[in-house]
This record gives structure tokens, sequence and C-alpha cells, in this order.
């Protein structure tokens, strides 16, 4: 007789696996199950057949989770757990492993019975007073209309401002986009979240380079695109009407899956004391009540850059239990806060437990006519000079850039290099100057060649009002240079923006460390979805310094509420909410 413990690790609680841990309670009087600060485990003690049929059923019920980070079987010396039920934290979705196959399936007989009794998810009982009307729903979007699907609008065509894809027929994904191993298994996972997948070929129907794509996510959705799929459709362009039945988008940073936003950010804890009770910030109010953060929504309000910053370095502390001003005897901490809502910026945790700014992305100016009067004013006016009368008609198209609410962001730059490498024409042949698409067609073009030598791109530091921030000028000539030297090599050159930015970065950052004493690097900011760019910061940053980000927050929204809470302001919930 061994006592053997199942763990499963998870980077946030995953209330469909307190569900399963309390049935098996019911199943097996001898078994224990606890929520660790890690995860969930069941413990039991049996021989080796009893242990073998347990590892069984637990592996063909316990489904694969975006928040499951590790798990392993181990022989324990005592108990952790207990015969009492797990608390179930927020709702689960309504099917599995065990009804999915019988009313999802079209060669099942059961097919298409939405209100099908399962034992193990109860999933019916959202579906008690509902007939399937999918075949209704398919005749009419076969005939060139939308519909409505529980908040969720479904066409077959794809929009130019709309680029969600609810996929029929996964055995498609991978010939129209490129995703990795991790997001084709986030893809499956019992939450559906959403993950964003490179357009490998855009066309007429799909002329976009980047598109965020899910899975269905409740009975209906599953047969409806399991009838759509078997007449040879493979996707359905998706437009969510309501807030909760927006997929939730996740990137894959510091070797986890994080939320880039949620509708319902799940409650934190436990949480250290604060300075401020209640705090409004970015469209969240959070309240700490006994060690736990709760959130409700709230009126956005004007952001400042460096408080947003400085509000997600906290929720990163908060989360790993760094330096604070709460928790001050950890080591020094520093944090990307990239984001397409306001300036980017590097901060960091001096000796004395405050946030301090180091480095401002630079503000472009506003019209692209000012852009090329600065380049063509300064050290890059010769460069400048050679590639107009090269590419006339691009530099004609950079005069009309309007770079407005993008100045300060690390998209809004994106977006010119975009331009200059003339990356702006669609799957349609149309040009775009819609700033995160041309970021998105300069993230493409740079995915096609991983691995690849590419050129050094030119990314100083100059001291103006706010502090120290890049050199747009030099790095927009920089990039001019290598396009004259290679015009053909766009892929090349567009690597380098993101691979140079790292590797500057990167170096910035080992300054801190020998100044402060950096102990870690927080990754924050929706703008971390950039695969590209999160994958040079790994390699570049990750070789010398652990890596975190948000796991059990969100990457922007209600992460920057919960980190205002430890800000050292006063009266600052007062005048966050004015």
């Amino acid at each position: 007789m061994k006592l053997v413990r199942f763990e499963f690790e998870c980077s946030r609680d995953i209330p469909f696996y307190a569900h399963l841990c309390n049935r098996f309670l019911t199943r097996y009087p001898d078994l224990t199950v606890a929520r660790t600060a890690t995860g969930y485990v069941l413990e039991q003690e049996d021989d080796q057949a009893g242990l073998e049929r347990l590892a069984e059923e637990i592996a063909g019920e316990f489904p694969l989770s975006v928040w499951l980070t590790d798990s392993r079987i181990l022989v324990a010396a005592e108990r952790l757990g207990t015969r009492q039920p797990l608390p179930i934290s927020g709702q689960f979705q309504d099917y599995c492993s065990h009804c999915h196959p019988r009313f999802g399936d079209n060669q099942s007989p059961q097919f298409g019975q939405l209100a099908l009794p399962c034992p193990v998810c109860q999933g019916e009982t959202h579906w008690l007073d509902t007939q399937d009307n999918t075949a209704a729903l398919l005749q009419t979007l076969l005939g060139g209309d939308s519909v409505t699907v529980g908040g969720a609008v479904l066409s077959l065509k794809a929009r130019d401002d709309s680029q969600s894809l609810l996929i029929c027929n996964p055995n498609m994904l991978n010939p129209l986009f490129q995703l990795s191993a991790e997001q084709t298994l986030a893809l499956s996972a019992i939450e559906k979240p959403a993950v964003l997948g490179r357009n490998k070929s855009p066309d007429e129907s799909l002329p976009l380079a980047r598109y965020r794509l899910c899975f269905p996510w409740n009975r209906e959705l599953i047969v409806l695109c399991e009838r759509l799929r078997q007449r040879g459709i493979t996707w359905l362009a998706l437009v969510c009407l309501e807030g909760e039945m927006q997929r939730p988008l996740v990137a894959r940073i510091a070797g986890k899956w994080s939320p880039l936003t949620e509708p319902r950010p799940t409650p934190f804890s436990p949480a250290p004391e604060p300075l401020h009770d209640s705090v409004q910030l970015a469209g969240w109010q959070a309240n700490w009540r006994k060690k736990v953060i709760s959130f409700s929504p709230a009126p956005r309000g004007a952001q400042d850059a460096d408080t947003l910053a400085h509000c997600a370095l906290n929720a990163i502390n908060l989360e790993h239990g760094m330096k604070t001003l709460v928790l001050d005897s950890a080591p020094n901490t520093a944090a990307l806060h990239f984001t397409g809502d306001c300036e980017g910026k590097l901060v960091h945790t001096d000796n004395q437990g405050q946030v301090q700014t180091f480095l401002t992305l630079p503000s472009l100016p506003t019209r692209g006519a000012e852009v090329l009067s600065q380049l063509m004013a300064g050290e890059q006016a010769e460069v400048t000079t050679k590639f107009a009368a090269r590419w006339p008609e691009v530099i004609a198209r950079v005069e009309q850039f309007n770079s407005g609410a993008f100045a300060g962001t690390l998209t809004g730059l994106l977006a010119l290099c975009a331009l200059l490498l003339d990356l702006d024409k669609n799957g349609r042949g149309l040009r775009t100057m819609d700033h995160r698409q041309l970021a998105d067609a300069l993230e493409a073009c740079a995915m096609e060649i991983p691995g690849r030598r590419a050129p050094r791109i030119d990314y100083p530091l100059i001291k103006n009002d706010s502090g120290l921030t890049i050199d747009w000028k030099r790095t927009l000539g920089s990039l001019m240079a290598f396009r004259l030297v290679e015009p053909e090599d766009a892929g090349k050159i567009a690597f380098g923006v993101f691979d140079s930015l790292a590797d500057y970065l990167a170096n910035w950052i080992e300054h801190l460390d020998n100044k402060f004493g950096i102990c870690a690097v927080g990754l924050c900011g929706d703008e971390m979805a950039f695969e590209c760019l999160a994958q040079r910061l790994a390699i570049r940053i990750g070789k010398n310094y652990p890596l975190l980000a948000n796991h059990k927050l969100p990457l922007v929204g209600a992460n920057y509420a919960a980190g205002a809470l430890y800000l050292k302001r006063r009266r600052f919930a007062a005048r966050s909410a004015e």
C-alpha cells in the first residue's frame, strides 16, 4: 500500500478542477483533496492496481486548462488534504469530455441535443428550455446573412474592422495560420481562450496579417460549428456584442499564459494590507478586505502613463511577493510596460521601495509630414533624401501618416517602420493607415524568418524634458539605411526591429542592475502580445534575469487598480474617481 499524491499546478483558480476533485471525493471514500497555494491535490492510499485505475480515471476526466502549468504523480509521506469538498470559485463550461462526443459529433445518435444530461459537468442545466436551432442558423449563414448566438454576431465574411475568427474546422488551422504548439494546445483548453495567429497567406477572404482565433465555447456553438464543418466551412467571423461573451485573449509570456484583459477579473488573494482600501483606475475599482482584492467596473477617466506603469509593476510585485511599499524586504525589480493606451515605460523599484521611471518610449510627431521634416532637418537628412529618391511613393504615404493616439507607443513606432518597409498593403490589395494592422504586418513579416541573423537597428538614448527616451530619428534612419542596402529583404529588417529593441532593453536593465541590484524583470501591457517581441525579450533578458508576468491578473485593466492600492500617494482613490 502506498500513499500517492496527484498534483495539478495552476497559475490561477480552475473551477472545473475543483468540481472534479469533489466528484472524486464521492466515489472514493478514502481519497482526500486540497487546494494549495500552487494548485489542486488528490491523494489516495491503495495497492498498485487500485492506484493505476485511479490514475486512468483522473487522466480521463481532468481536461487541459490554459492555467495548468504542470502536473505530477508522487509518493507522499503524509496527507495534505481532507475529506472536505473544495469551494468552487466561479462558473465553468457546459460540456466536458464525457458529453462532448455525444452531442457534438455528427456521427452520434444524440448529435445536437443541447439538453443532453451529463453526470460529470451537468451542462444540460443551461439548455433545459432551449431547442436546437442550429440547423436554422446554418441556413441563415449559408444564405449570406449574419446571426446572433448568445450575444455573439457570426458571419461567413471577415470584416476589415474585426480580427476575431471562430474556428469550425481545427484541421485547417495549420494550413491557414502560423501557430506555436503551445497556442494550438491553448485553443483546445476548457476555457476556450483566444490566441493571436499569423495569417500565412493574406487574401481576399482573410486580408489581415494577424487574427484573434478561438474554438466554440458552449454547446450551441459546438453543434453549429460541426454543422458548418460538414459543409466545408473553416471559420466564422466573430463580433461579440456582450463583454461576457468575449473570449479571454491570452499571450504566452514568461513561460505561462496571461490574459490581456478580462470582463470579470477574478479576486486576488492573499494580498497584504495596502495603503488604500479602495481605488479607481483604468475603468476598474479595486477593493481590499480581509486579504482579498475584488474588482468592479468603474468610470475610465484620464490615465497617466507613469502612474499606469508604476501600478503595473506593483501588481507584478504583489503577485510574486517582490518589493512594494508594504513588502520592502525583497530585492528590486524592473518592468517593461508597453501598451497601446499610453506611452511605454521601463520602470524599476529603487532601494527605498519607490517606483522610478528610467525610460519612456519616444512620442512621435502627430503628422507624418512633421516626421519627415524632422528627419530632413537633422543627421538623417542624407539617408532620408536617398530613400525618398528610391521610393517616393512610400515617402508620400508616410507624409499622410497620422500617429495621433499612438504617438508614444510601441505600436506607433512599429506602424511607421511597416510603412517604410512597404508593408501597408493587405490581402485585398488595399493600403491601410491603421496603426495596429501596420504593426501586425511588421511582426508577421518578421516571424517569417525566425532564427536568421538580423541587422542591428539603432535605439540610442537621448534626454528630453521628461527624462530619457529613444532617438526615434536614428532608429528610422538606420532602418532606411538597411533597406537601401537590402531592398528585397524586408523580413530580415523587420526581425531586426524587434531583436535590436530587445537587445537594447537588456543592456539598459543591466545598467539598472549595476546601480540598484535588479533581481527580476516584469513584462506587462497589451503590446507584450507581439509574439516576436516576447520571444526576443525571453532570449535577450531571460537568460540573465527571471521574467515575471501577471498570471492571476490581466496584463491591462484590473491589474492597474490592484497595483494602485499600494501607491504612496495621498487621496489617490478620491482623485482617481474624479
